[in-house]
């Protein structure tokens, strides 16, 4: 496993994770299934076993963001609102609002996005799951932790100090990993069937998965890393990591500000940009739909 730094997001350094070049040019000619297969073994071996990502993840720190404390035990009190709200706002403001507002608008279905969720569950419990159970048990480093957070139901409850309602954050895996030398590090993970050049790109993903690591790591206690999977055989890389760097993020601080004025809103802001509609769960209610 190769690892490139490709900068800066919202105070974290971004990594692109890969593989030899013959494997990446034999990853873009596999079918979907055969694809998922190769990359949970590549993957896999390269999360135990990588002294270039070992470098990587001894190297984060906590992310800190004012304001926030785990929602653990405060659940049953307060109404929530998904993570995926951080995508919505990215994309399109008026989606954010709908979506802040779930006792009154209910989402369409849309088959194509629940085919994506649906591969992205059995990527996870069919292929990466048993193959990081089969090379753990002669690793280079220690896996304490590994939870497929659909099929065990698990969510992490967020709140922030300006938030009526708490974020509720569910990864597609966490898993605590001993590096060599005794450091424990969660990590997390995210799969997609977006290419990580467009999530590099539109950005839309990545305040999302920063949630998920301030979440896990308020909840654990150990510092976070966060990894974004590609399920497209084209995409290169097909996988980034986000490792925090400890610094205080404001971007993401102001995300939430601006979703909290979302909350309290009455009417749903004008798109501050070309909304795009097409793949948009509230379409047929938005009166900015075009």
């Amino acid at each position: 496993m190769f690892v490139k730094k490709l900068g800066v997001y919202y105070g974290a350094m971004v990594y692109a994770l890969y593989p030899s070049r013959s494997m990446l040019e034999d990853l873009h000619s596999l079918e979907l299934q055969s694809y998922a297969s190769s990359l949970a073994d590549w993957l896999a071996k390269g999360i135990l076993s990588s002294q270039y990502l070992y470098k990587t993840l001894i190297s984060a720190e906590p992310l800190l963001l004012p304001g926030t404390r785990s929602g653990l035990g405060r659940k049953w009190w307060m109404s929530s609102l998904p993570a995926r709200i951080l995508d919505d706002y990215m994309v399109c403001r008026a989606r954010a609002y709908y979506t802040a507002h779930p006792e009154s608008f209910r989402p369409r279905r849309i088959p194509d996005m629940e085919d994506s969720e649906r591969r992205g569950r059995l990527f996870v419990s069919k292929y990466f799951i048993p193959k990081i159970r089969e090379l753990s048990k002669e690793a280079y480093h220690e896996v304490l932790k590994l939870e497929g957070c659909d099929e065990e139901n698990k969510v992490y409850h967020l709140v922030y100090k300006n938030l009526d309602k708490a974020i509720t954050c569910k990864p597609d895996l966490v898993s605590i990993v001993l590096l060599h030398g005794g450091i424990p590090r969660t990590l997390i993970f995210e799969v997609g069937d977006t290419g990580v050049d467009v999530v590099l790109r539109r950005k839309h993903v990545l305040p999302r998965i920063l949630m998920y690591i301030v979440a896990t790591y308020l909840y654990y206690g150990i510092p976070s890393v966060g990894f974004y999977v590609s399920l497209s055989p084209r995409s290169s890389p097909p996988s980034i990591i986000l490792s925090p760097r400890g610094s205080s993020n404001r971007k993401l601080a102001y995300i939430l500000e601006e979703v909290s004025k979302l909350v309290s809103a009455t009417e749903p802001p004008k798109p501050s940009r070309r909304p795009i509609c097409s793949h948009c769960v509230y379409v047929s209610i938005c009166k900015f739909a075009m």
